[in-house]
């Protein structure tokens, strides 16, 4: 407990335990976006009135009008392809950012891990939270996120 981990048996402890490594986030793409978008309530009305005015449009009219028959259904299209596209948008970006975001902070996010140093001298070393492995002795201070489960040792 005094000395930390000798970095020997990291291998075995990778294959026993496994390894501490998360994935970085992947952004959702636009058209899953934009699908999740045409998932409102509201929208879905729109089209089901749109589809129903376009059927009883052409139910309804002579055969002389059936090349105006489609505007009305047409411009709900174009109203629902619209909000939902520019909704779509706006939430790629957010998505997009807030990925690029959380990738940065954790690929520039360190804790203090207390291993046997090449002098066999305990030493605090700085690592990023993929690299900790089961058993490592980690100094905590505050503000620090560690992902991870663990036994506090000491703490005041």
């Amino acid at each position: 407990m005094d000395n930390g981990l000798t970095g020997g048996d990291f291998p075995a402890r990778k294959d026993h335990f496994g390894d501490n490594f998360r994935e970085s986030l992947k952004a959702k793409s636009f058209c899953l976006i934009f699908w999740e978008a045409l998932d409102d309530f509201m929208l879905k009305v729109l089209l089901v009135a749109a589809t129903g005015s376009l059927i009883f449009e052409y139910i309804g009219a002579d055969p002389d009008h059936y090349s105006t028959a489609w505007f009305d259904a047409a411009a709900i299209y174009l109203a629902v392809l619209i909000v939902s596209g520019f909704s779509a948008f706006v939430d790629w970006r957010k998505e997009k950012e807030f990925v690029l975001r959380a990738n940065e902070e954790k690929d520039g996010k360190q804790i203090r891990v207390m291993r046997l140093g090449e002098d066999n001298k305990p030493t605090l070393q700085k690592l990023n939270p993929d690299a900790l492995q089961v058993g490592d002795i980690v100094h905590l201070i505050t503000g620090d996120v560690v992902p991870v489960d663990g036994i506090c040792i000491k703490s005041n």
